[in-house]
């Protein structure tokens, strides 16, 4: 009969008072395979301390479940709100400086005596001058980190960046995303539009100023303001155009027809829904968006489209951002997962890629272009069948 695990122990400690080939053979190999694994594991420690703790891995992660979450419940887990400090500089190197900082360090206390720390907050807003502040490279590196960045000042004075790191994102996933029945309900509609031919159209960088014009006044009017300005807009597309960061600004467009060639004389269909994100690396973010039929259902036919079109160009997950119901019920309706700011920095960083590159912006050649690339409805439509019907 085997030996027990307890009965290894003994013999393998008393190994020194009897002659190892006296041992059972299958005592001897469970001996040899405890002394590999402590040999394993003592070469791990020694290589960790020399390189680091390995990587976060793919094969490590859990996808979280939950998918409902109440706005109080959202800023209920910052009740510090705002972090505001002399000498919080709006650089790269400050970034960096905040993001290896312990955020469980107690910082202060709220008026009940409870300790605030620095995972209290989600608002940072940091110090500079205008250049600094608006600086592109610097408002992309936040991005990269995984800040949302607003805007605030209102009508009393203008506007500046406000980044928020915030304490739960949205994140959807392919699988999720296919199995929506809203999703389903619109690329079927889009579908039986018959391709070609489609009634839809969706386009990346054609047109950016009438985006903005869209959403501009989509947001006054439902809002009575737009946090994101022509400032804003214009810091992030100057960011966008810089081949040696990993940031890429889009506008995403939904149009009642083709556009027309350069230089053709056919009218020029509608734009009835779109929106402005950025990808980094495989990673696409929705910054704000809007539809001028809400009634038609083009808001969910774009987002549909868009997400079918960022599975075919294999983006690893959208971000959707801030993931509260019932203001961002839409998002929940897509398919979206709820991440702690702890779950979704760990994921982020294992799937974003480096922050510098290279002069022609190399690996990021199958993202979303920014040259006012068309979407092959006929593709997106045909897969989607397929991946709709799980």
């Amino acid at each position: 009969p085997r030996s027990s695990h307890g009965d290894v122990v003994a013999m393998a400690e008393d190994v020194g008072k009897k002659t190892f080939s006296s041992l059972p053979e299958d005592v001897q190999e469970q001996i040899r395979e405890k002394q590999r694994q402590a040999q394993a594991k003592k070469k791990a420690k020694k290589s960790e301390e020399k390189s680091g703790p390995r990587p976060f891995l793919a094969e490590d992660r859990t996808e979280p479940q939950r998918t409902h979450l109440a706005m109080e419940d959202y800023f209920g887990a910052c009740r510090a709100g705002l972090f505001q400090q002399d000498g919080f500089m709006a650089s790269e190197e400050m970034v960096e400086h905040l993001l290896r900082m312990d955020f469980n360090q107690v910082v202060g206390r709220f008026r009940d005596g409870s300790p605030v720390r620095l995972s209290s907050f989600n608002y940072f807003l940091f110090e500079g001058t205008d250049k600094q502040i608006w600086d592109p490279i610097f408002l992309a590196r936040l991005a990269y980190e995984g800040f949302f960045t607003i805007t605030t000042g209102g009508r009393s004075r203008e506007r500046i960046p406000l980044p928020e790191l915030q304490p739960y994102y949205g994140v959807l996933d392919w699988k999720n995303f296919n199995q929506a029945k809203p999703v389903k309900k619109a690329l079927k509609r889009v579908k039986s539009e018959g391709c070609p031919g489609c009634k839809y159209y969706l386009y990346c960088n054609r047109n950016l100023e009438l985006t903005y014009q869209g959403l501009n006044q989509y947001h006054k009017d439902q809002n009575g303001e737009n946090w994101m300005t022509w400032k804003y807009l214009e810091a992030f597309k100057a960011a966008s155009d810089n081949p040696k960061i990993n940031f890429k600004l889009h506008s995403i467009e939904l149009y009642d027809g083709p556009l027309p060639e350069a230089g053709a004389s056919s009218a020029v269909p509608n734009l009835v829904a779109g929106e402005i994100g950025y990808s980094i690396g495989k990673i696409y973010t929705s910054l704000s968006g809007f539809n001028i039929r809400g009634d038609d259902g083009v808001g969910w036919i774009q987002l549909s489209c868009l997400g079918k079109w960022l599975e075919y160009k294999k983006y690893s997950f959208w971000s959707l951002g801030h993931c509260y119901s019932p203001q961002m019920e839409y998002k929940r309706q897509l398919g979206h997962r709820i991440y702690t700011r702890e779950e979704f920095l760990q994921r982020l960083r294992l799937e974003r890629g480096p922050f510098r590159l290279s002069d022609d912006g190399h690996g990021l050649n199958s993202q979303l272009q920014t040259n006012g690339e068309a979407c092959d409805m006929i593709a997106i439509t045909a897969t989607s069948l397929q991946n709709t019907s799980l």
